[in-house]
């Protein structure tokens, strides 16, 4: 059983950007990256795609949802800043799932199952980027980093 952990894609700066920054939206690459991510994960079963409510991550998943005919789940758990206790609920509690949310947690999240026994080569979690996480049972196994998707129409 697989659980697919996706950072954001690319977004419009912060420094730059003055509204609520819950609002920020991806640039062209992002848009690109979230097209990508249908192919990256095209030979995958995903039957849940729980995303945070930022816009960002909820445009990075929309193109995927749509191409499956799922529904993106808005989880506050996901928010920027949140502890991780509640991020790790969802990723012990669902499988064939797509999480979509930001560059501080996914780190944290890794970390913590790689010093639970999970063996992962990587650490990265670059924007637009995803996490292919393995599981037996209730354990996670495996931490494959696959880096951000490119498109030919991008």
């Amino acid at each position: 059983m697989s659980l697919f952990v996706v950072r954001h894609a690319d977004a419009l700066s912060r420094h730059g950007w003055r509204p609520d920054d819950r609002l920020r939206p991806l640039t062209d690459k992002g848009f690109a990256q979230a097209r990508g991510l249908i192919d990256l994960l095209a030979d995958h079963r995903i039957e849940v795609i729980v995303s945070s409510p930022a816009v960002r991550c909820l445009q990075t998943v929309e193109p995927l949802a749509e191409s499956r005919g799922l529904t993106v789940v808005e989880d506050n758990a996901l928010w920027e800043g949140m502890p991780l206790a509640p991020v790790r609920r969802l990723a012990d509690d669902l499988d064939h799932a797509v999480l979509c949310f930001h560059g501080d947690l996914i780190p944290a999240l890794i970390d913590e199952l790689i010093a639970e026994g999970m063996h992962a080569i990587d650490r990265d979690a670059k924007k637009g980027s995803t996490w292919v996480l393995d599981r037996e049972g209730a354990t996670f196994t495996r931490g494959t980093y696959l880096p951000p998707p490119k498109r030919a129409d991008a």
